[in-house]
C-alpha cells in the first residue's frame, strides 16, 4: 500500500451528541405527539442551548439544499451530518437520524413534506415558527413528518434539532428543502412503431402519411428500452406523457393535418404527465422512402406491364399496396423496361411471361431515394397462393413465439401454390428480406427474431397459358411473454439475485462478477442478440449516469432490456463502503512491538497512515481522510493510553501521547473510517541512544531487534549503527533470521559437547565457547557460509557488501526461494555494477532484484557493511519473525 497523509488538512471540530446532553434511553420524542393542524398539534419546545441553535447552519453530507432528484422508487433526500452553530468559538454538534428511541439530549433531524398539517414551534431568543424558503420568502413550515428518507414525489425539509425529552424539541429556526421530482424523461428516446431501436422516421409510399396525425400514430417514447403510454386525452389517466409535433423554432405546435416534408427539420415535444415528469424537446426528421432496401411485389396480371405507370409493376412496396400509393411514387421515379419475355426492350410484344424493369427514383425527387429491380409477369390466369398452413396468422401477419413451449415456425415448405382452389401446382420461387432491406436465401432466418417479407413468385407454363402470381406476407419473430419473474435471471458472485444485492468496495470492477440469463423454455438468449445489459450509477443531483464498470461504492440501476423481447428487468445492487479494520498505522516514525514513536521536532508532524482490511494492508487515497488528533495519557509502562482524553482536537506538535481517528472526505467516499484509530507517542527519546528515531535506517534497526536478528552492543543501550560487521557477527545474524536458539537445540548441531557444553566447528579460530560458535556451526553445516581454505573461519574479519548478499543468496537458496536473475540486466542501472566481483555478481543481482539491496544510486560492492545497514538488508530479506526451523541442518 502506499501511504497516506494529511497534509496541512482541516483537523475537524466535532462534538458527539452523546457529550452535549444527558441520555435517557428509550424516552420516546415529542415529535411523536405532533399531529393534526394550529395549536393543538404544534411541537413545543425548551431549549436547553438556545445560542447553539439560533442561526446555525446545517452542514450536509450527502447532497445540498434545493437539490432536485427525479423519482426511482429508491429513498433519496439531504442527509444532515452536523450543526454549525452562528456563535463564535462553539464546535460543530453532530446529528443523527430521529427514531422513536431518540434520546433527550441528543440531535437529531427528521423529514417533514410541505403541505398541510403539523408546524413546529421554536423558542430560540422569542416564540416563533421553523420557516423555509418557498423561492419567493421566507414561509412557515407546515407539512406531515417522517423519520425515513422520502422515495415518493414532493418538495421536503430537513427539520434539525435537539430532543429534550418531556420538554420536547428544540429546533434551528431555517428548515432547507430540496426535491424529489417525478420520473424523469431526461433519457426518453423517439421510436417508430413497437421497435425502440428504431429512431428514424421515413416517408412509407402512403398516400397522406406525412401528415401530422400520421406520424404521431407511428410515433412512441420510450425510457430505457421502456415503451411509455401515449396518453389519448392529454391527462395521467390515459397515459404518462403527451406529445405534439413542431416546426423547429416554430412557437406553436402543427396541425393534425399538416404536411411534413423531407427537408424541414422537426421537434417532437413531450411532457409527462402522473408519474413522469418534466419536459423533453426530441428534434428529429422525416427521410425519403428508400426503394433499394425496400421489399417490392411484382405485379401479375393478364394485362401487359409497360413503364407508363409504376401501379402497372409495382403491386406494394413492403406493405403499402399500390391502391395506397401517394402522388409521389408515380411521378418522383423513372420506369424503364430492360427486357420483356422474348428478350426485346422495345416493349412492342404482347407476349406472356416476365417483363423486367428498373425503378429509380428522379435526383430531384423529395420524396424517393435509390433504386431496385422488379420482374412483373403478365399471365393467362393467377396462381393461388395460400400461405395458412406456413405458421400463426396473428391479424394481418404472421407470428413466431421463440418462447412458446413448442415453437410453430413459419415453414415456407407448406406455402401452397395451385393453378385455382384445390387445383394441381404450380412452380414458384420465394424471396425473403428483413425490415432492412438484407436478403436471405431459405427460410431458417426466419428462425431468428426480426421482421421479414416473405414473397413467392408462382410462375408455370401449363399448355399455353402461364399461370402466375405474387404475394407477400410479413412474418414476425420475436419472444413473447418475457417476464422479469420467469425469464430473466441475475447471478451476483454465484448466488442467484432476485432484485437487489450489495458488495464492498474492493477497487476492482464488481461487474465482473455479474452474470445475466435470458432463458425462455429451453433456450438461453444472447446478450447483445437478443437483449442488453446496461448499468447505470446514481448521481447525487437524483439523476443516473451509464457506466461500464462497478467500481466506486454507490447505488446502481441494473436494467436488463429486451431486443427480440418486450420485457425488461431491473436489479438494484449498492456498492458500500469498504469497512476498514479498527487498528491503523502511523508512518514516519519507528514501530516497535508495543507502539511507534515519531520524532519530536517541534514543528507540527504531519505523519502517513496504513489502512488494513482484515489484517491486509489496502492503499487509501491521501485525500480520502481527514484526521483528528487527540492527546492522551499513559499506562504505567509510560505506553498510550486511548481510554484516557486529555484533551480534543489538537495540533499533533507537543511530546506525548496521541490518538488519530478519521474521517471520510468527499473523495473518500469508497471508505468507511468509523472506528479507525491508531496511538502513538511524539518524543525525544531513543530505543537506542545512538538511533534517532528518524533516520532511514531507525525502523529496519528496530525490527531487526524486535524479530531477534540482531541485538544492542553492552547493555543495549546502544545499537553502534556505523560499525563494521563482523563474519562471527553476520553468522549469527542469519542464524537469528532462521529461528534462532528458539529452533535450534544445542543437540541439533554436529559438535555440540553436552558435557563441556562447547561446539567444535572444526575452524582453529572458533573457541568453543564463544558467543558466535553455535551459529558458526549452524552456518557452516547449512551451507549458508563456509570458512577459508587455511581452516580459519575469520570471525573478526570485516564484511563486505557483496560478500553480506553472498551469505543472503546462501540462506535464500537454503530455504528453497532463490531464483536466478540476469545479472547485467538487473545491475546496469548501477554505475559501480562493474566493479561487482564475478563470484559475487549473481547473488548480488539477485538481492537487487528483490529489493534486499540497491536503493541507493551505488552498491558499493567492496565496502565494508555497516551494522545499520545489515539490519536494513536482513528486515528487507526476511520482514517477519520465523515461525519455525526455516533452514534443516544436513
Amino acid at each position: 500500500m502506499t501511504a497516506c497523509t494529511n497534509n496541512g488538512g482541516k483537523a475537524r471540530r466535532v462534538v458527539t451528541a452523546a457529550l452535549v446532553g444527558v441520555l435517557s434511553v428509550g424516552a420516546v420524542p415529542a415529535i411523536a405527539l405532533a399531529t393534526g393542524t394550529g395549536s393543538a398539534g404544534d411541537v413545543s419546545l425548551q431549549a436547553e442551548t438556545p445560542a447553539t441553535l439560533s442561526g446555525a447552519d446545517i452542514v450536509y453530507s450527502k447532497g445540498q439544499p434545493g437539490d432536485v432528484y427525479y423519482e426511482n422508487g429508491k429513498q433519496q433526500g439531504l442527509v444532515p451530518s452536523e450543526i454549525d452553530p452562528a456563535v463564535e468559538g462553539l464546535d460543530n454538534i453532530e446529528v443523527s437520524q430521529a427514531s422513536a428511541t431518540s434520546a433527550a439530549g441528543g440531535y437529531y433531524y427528521f423529514y417533514v413534506k410541505v403541505g398541510v398539517g403539523n408546524t413546529f414551534e421554536t423558542k430560540i431568543d422569542t416564540a416563533g415558527t421553523v420557516k423555509y424558503d418557498n423561492g419567493k420568502s421566507m414561509v412557515q413550515l407546515k407539512g406531515t413528518w417522517q423519520y425515513a428518507m422520502p422515495s415518493t414525489a414532493g418538495t421536503y425539509a430537513v427539520v434539525v434539532g435537539q430532543y429534550n425529552g418531556a420538554a420536547g424539541w428544540d429546533f434551528v429556526d431555517v428548515a432547507d428543502t430540496f426535491t424529489i421530482a417525478k420520473k424523469s424523461l431526461a433519457d426518453a428516446t423517439l421510436i417508430d412503431g413497437e421497435d425502440v431501436t428504431d429512431t428514424t422516421f421515413n416517408w412509407t409510399g402512403k398516400s397522406m402519411s406525412q401528415t401530422v396525425q400520421n406520424v404521431y400514430d407511428r410515433m412512441n417514447v420510450a425510457v430505457d428500452g421502456h415503451i411509455l403510454k401515449k396518453a389519448t386525452d392529454g391527462t395521467a389517466a390515459t397515459g404518462d406523457y403527451t406529445l405534439y409535433i413542431y416546426k423547429q423554432g416554430a412557437k406553436d405546435p402543427m396541425a393534425s393535418t399538416d404536411m411534413l416534408d423531407t427537408k424541414t427539420s422537426y421537434v417532437a415535444v413531450i411532457d409527462g404527465l402522473g408519474d413522469y415528469a418534466g419536459h423533453k424537446e426530441i428534434p428529429f426528421t422525416f427521410g425519403r422512402l428508400d426503394l433499394s432496401t425496400a421489399s417490392i411485389t411484382p405485379v401479375v396480371s393478364t394485362n401487359t406491364p409497360d413503364a407508363s405507370n409504376i401501379k402497372n409493376v409495382v403491386a406494394a412496396i413492403n406493405d403499402v399496396v399500390a391502391s395506397d400509393f401517394g402522388s409521389a411514387v408515380a411521378k418522383d421515379v423513372v420506369v424503364t423496361l430492360e427486357s420483356d419475355p422474348d428478350g426485346n426492350v422495345t416493349g412492342a410484344t404482347d407476349a406472356l411471361g416476365k417483363y423486367t424493369f428498373t425503378i429509380k427514383a428522379k435526383d430531384d425527387s423529395a420524396w424517393i431515394q435509390g433504386e431496385t429491380k422488379v420482374t412483373a409477369v403478365k399471365n393467362t390466369r393467377d396462381a393461388n397462393i395460400d400461405f395458412t398452413a406456413c405458421g400463426t396468422l396473428d391479424g394481418s401477419d404472421y407470428v413466431v413465439d421463440l418462447g412458446a413451449e413448442k415453437v410453430v415456425y413459419f415453414d415456407l415448405n407448406r406455402v401452397k401454390v395451385t393453378d385455382g382452389v384445390g387445383g394441381p401446382d404450380v412452380d414458384y420461387t420465394f424471396e425473403i428480406k428483413d425490415d432492412e432491406g438484407k436478403t436471405y436465401a431459405d427460410d431458417s432466418a426466419l428462425k431468428n427474431p426480426g421482421t421479414y417479407y416473405v414473397t413467392v413468385n408462382a410462375y408455370e407454363f401449363k399448355g399455353a397459358d402461364l399461370v402466375a402470381s405474387s404475394k407477400t406476407v410479413k412474418v414476425v419473430v420475436s419472444y413473447a411473454n418475457v417476464t422479469e419473474a420467469d425469464n430473466i435471471f441475475f447471478v451476483y458472485d454465484g448466488k442467484n439475485v432476485e432484485s437487489a444485492t450489495s458488495d464492498e468496495y474492493d477497487g476492482t470492477d464488481l461487474s465482473e462478477k455479474m452474470a445475466f440469463t435470458v432463458k425462455v423454455g429451453d433456450k438461453v438468449l444472447t446478450e447483445g442478440t437478443d437483449y442488453d445489459v446496461t448499468i447505470e450509477r446514481a448521481e447525487a443531483d437524483g439523476g443516473w449516469t451509464k457506466v461500464d464498470e462497478v467500481v466506486d461504492a454507490g447505488d446502481y440501476l441494473i436494467t436488463v432490456s429486451g431486443k427480440t423481447f418486450s420485457g425488461s428487468a431491473t436489479f438494484d445492487f449498492t456498492v458500500n463502503p469498504m469497512k476498514l479494520d479498527a487498528k491503523a498505522a502511523v508512518n514516519g516514525g519507528v514501530a516497535t512491538d508495543k507502539t511507534t514513536y515519531l520524532a519530536y521536532t517541534g514543528d507540527v508532524l504531519t505523519p502517513t497512515f496504513s489502512f488494513y482490511k482484515d489484517g491486509a494492508e489496502v492503499e487509501v487515497p491521501a485525500d480520502a481522510f481527514e484526521v483528528t488528533y487527540d492527546a492522551i495519557g499513559t499506562d504505567s509502562n509510560g505506553l498510550p493510553d486511548a481510554s484516557d482524553v486529555k484533551d480534543t482536537d489538537v495540533a499533533l506538535k507537543a511530546k506525548g501521547a496521541y490518538g488519530a481517528s478519521f474521517s471520510a472526505t468527499a473523495a473518500g467516499s469508497n471508505y468507511d473510517f468509523d472506528g479507525v484509530t491508531v496511538t502513538f507517542l511524539v518524543s525525544d527519546k531513543k530505543v537506542f541512544l545512538d538511533v534517532p528515531a528518524n533516520e532511514w535506517y531507525s525502523q529496519a534497526v528496530y525490527t531487526a531487534r524486535d524479530n531477534g536478528y540482531m541485538n544492542g552492543d553492552g547493555s543495549g543501550k546502544t545499537f553502534s549503527p556505523m560499525r563494521e560487521l563482523t563474519r562471527a557477527e553476520a553468522a549469527c545474524v542469519l542464524f537469528n533470521m532462521a529461528g534462532g536458539d528458539a529452533f535450534y537445540k544445542n543437540e541439533t548441531i554436529d559438535g555440540y559437547d553436552p558435557d563441556g557444553k562447547v561446539f567444535e566447528t572444526g575452524f582453529s579460530d572458533v573457541t568453543g565457547n564463544e558467543f558466535y560458535a553455535k551459529a558458526i556451526a549452524w552456518a557452516e553445516q547449512t551451507g549458508v557460509i563456509n570458512g577459508y581454505a587455511d581452516g580459519t573461519f575469520g570471525v573478526s574479519r570485516k564484511v563486505t557488501n557483496e560478500e553480506f548478499a553472498c551469505m543472503l543468496a546462501n540462506y535464500a537458496k537454503a530455504k528453497g526461494e532463490y531464483k536466478a536473475v540476469d545479472a547485467d540486466e538487473t545491475l546496469a542501472a548501477y554505475p559501480d555494477a562493474s566493479v561487482v566481483s564475478d563470484w559475487a555478481k549473481d547473488s548480488v543481482a539477485w538481492c537487487v532484484s528483490e529489493g534486499i539491496m540497491g536503493g541507493g544510486a551505488n552498491i558499493s560492492p567492496a565496502g565494508s557493511i555497516l551494522r545499520m545497514r545489515a539490519a536494513t538488508m536482513a528486515v528487507n530479506a526476511q520482514p517477519e519473525k520465523a515461525g519455525s526451523a526455516l533452514i534443516p541442518i544436513v
